[in-house]
């Protein structure tokens, strides 16, 4: 068997031999903490334990009578009815602590995949309610999982770059991209909020009743005709069928297989995609390494044919690039085609050294001349049959274009939905508008364009999904003695002047997130 025959074998090895990897960086975790790995790793920092429901609250003319809901419950017993006219008080800070990865609060019980979605906090959730309500109404209607992670990033991740972007081509230009058209909620950092998806997919692969996962961003929607049927048949079979364990949405040009699209993709709970998302590099394989496997007699019969021998010196790409720990820019589109390329070639599929951090930026690289790169061309048919082990891609399967529709919605289009909170008060939530029609400020605004087009046209403002269970009603207290109420006396007389003195509500109000949201309106 030759070196290069015997590297499919080696990149297999290294996923089978996972656990013990694992285990091994997991020890050293406990004397230097301090990295993205060990933070993802450690279960303390998510909480796992999150469930919600969603009461729809939209309406497509006038004002609801009820207005968008999501109860929360988190920290293994805590609950948070949010809404978007109240998002501030300790128990929306108490929420907002840590990230929390939430699941919809159903009765199934079967281990199954998941949908994933990502947002860095509840505002956001609320920016994007109608496309949130859609995914969660077709998960309820199909009996599917999903999870949303709502939190922001770490600091070790969002405040600094991965290995080998410091040399990369990218590097002049980290902070020069801008969102100009798409709403983007969190502080601006060397990674945004978009590489939470790794951290919230690694999480979610330690659940025992989440065998894999499909991720899609927020903005997504599922087709209407597709909202309360059945899971289409190529979009199930990428899990069921057993074929593939990391799937993206097709590449761009079919001749490149890593040129992929981050915005959709689906990972089966098995090796390959912890080592794919996981923040540490493993240690280069030399071809002297990987000659010293190959059988003697092999060796001698190469060297009779007049064949050299693979160089000690030279690494061939075998350290794998992970997306998370390769994170080199504000989004993560050029990190994952290093990473794939860089795990392609630690894998034996292709001969790859670095070449898309080393001479393109992300500009440059999303326009590669294939023909003049020819040993970074190469199709996901192509790449089965030189590595069949590395089950990374599949032509077959079609993640969303059956199913899920994304297109970017523009930051200046938004739509405004009222409501009634009672007292003689109402109280607007402000969405994305996919359809870009005008925000509007008078009840009389149709919305029902925007609603039909995700699905939502009759479905009932008061409609909840999910099934919480009733909260543990507090015991009774116990009593406070007179000392105690001395005490507290001047707090609760300075407490009650403020509320004397108190104006009523301003236009705009600031939530326990720092995002602006409309307040509290009179009517009567």
């Amino acid at each position: 068997m030759t070196p290069l025959r015997l590297l499919p074998l080696l990149g297999t090895v290294a996923c089978l031999d996972y656990a013990a990897d694992l285990a091994s960086y997991r020890e050293k975790c406990k004397s230097k903490p301090s990295t993205a790995f060990c933070w993802m790793d450690d279960p303390g920092n998510v909480d796992g334990s999150c469930r919600f429901a969603a009461r729809a609250g939209l309406v497509s003319m006038g004002a609801s009578s009820v207005g968008p809901r999501l109860d929360l419950r988190f920290d293994n017993g805590k609950a948070w009815t949010a809404v978007p006219h109240a998002l501030t008080g300790s128990k929306a800070h108490a929420f907002s602590s840590k990230p929390r990865l939430c699941a919809l609060a159903t009765e199934q019980m079967d281990p199954s995949p998941s949908l994933l979605l990502i947002a860095n906090s509840v505002d956001y959730v609320f920016r994007l309610w109608p496309y949130f309500i859609n995914k969660v109404m077709w998960a309820s209607t199909t009996k599917h999982r999903l999870s949303i992670w709502i939190g922001e990033l770490p600091k070790i991740v969002a405040a600094k770059s991965g290995d080998g972007c410091r040399a990369s081509k990218q590097k002049q230009s980290l902070y020069s991209r801008r969102l100009k058209q798409s709403y983007y909620a969190s502080q601006r950092q060397k990674s945004s909020n978009h590489h939470a998806k790794m951290l919230a997919a690694y999480r979610l692969l330690a659940d025992p009743y989440v065998t894999g996962l499909y991720y899609v961003d927020m903005d997504a929607y599922v087709r209407p005709d597709a909202l309360f049927s059945s899971v289409p048949s190529l979009f199930r079979k990428a899990h069921y069928d057993d074929v593939v364990d990391v799937l993206f949405e097709n590449a761009r040009d079919q001749s490149l297989f890593w040129h992929l699209h981050g915005d959709t993709f689906y990972l089966r709970d098995v090796a390959l995609s912890r080592i794919f998302l996981k923040a540490r590099g493993r240690r280069p394989i030399s071809f002297h390494a990987v000659a010293s496997r190959v059988d003697g007699v092999e060796r001698k019969r190469r060297s009779a044919r007049g064949e050299s021998t693979p160089s000690s010196r030279r690494s061939y790409g075998y350290k794998t690039q992970e997306w998370l720990e390769r994170r080199c820019g504000f989004k993560d589109q050029y990190s994952l085609w290093h990473a794939v390329l860089g795990m392609a070639g630690a894998a034996g599929c292709m001969q790859y050294d670095g070449e898309i951090y080393r001479n393109f930026t992300y500009q440059e690289a999303l326009h590669i001349d294939k023909n003049e790169w020819k040993a970074l061309k190469m199709t996901c048919g192509g790449r089965q049959k030189r590595c069949p082990e590395f089950r990374f891609c599949r032509d077959k399967y079609d993640l969303a274009r059956q199913h899920f529709v994304h297109s970017n919605i523009d930051a200046g289009a938004t739509r405004r939905f009222r409501y009634d909170v009672g007292g003689g008060w109402r109280a607007d939530v402000v969405v994305a508008d996919l359809s870009g029609g005008p925000e509007g400020d008078d009840d009389a605004v149709d919305k029902s364009d925007l609603l039909g087009t995700l699905g939502l046209l009759h479905v009932g403002a008061d409609r909840v999904l999910g099934q919480l269970p009733p909260l543990e009603e507090t015991p009774p207290s116990s009593g406070v003695s007179v000392g105690w109420l001395l005490f507290l006396l001047p707090g609760v007389l300075a407490a009650a002047w403020r509320c004397r003195c108190r104006q009523e509500p301003e236009d705009e109000a600031f939530s326990a997130y720092g995002t602006r949201r409309p307040a509290l309106r009179k009517f009567i």
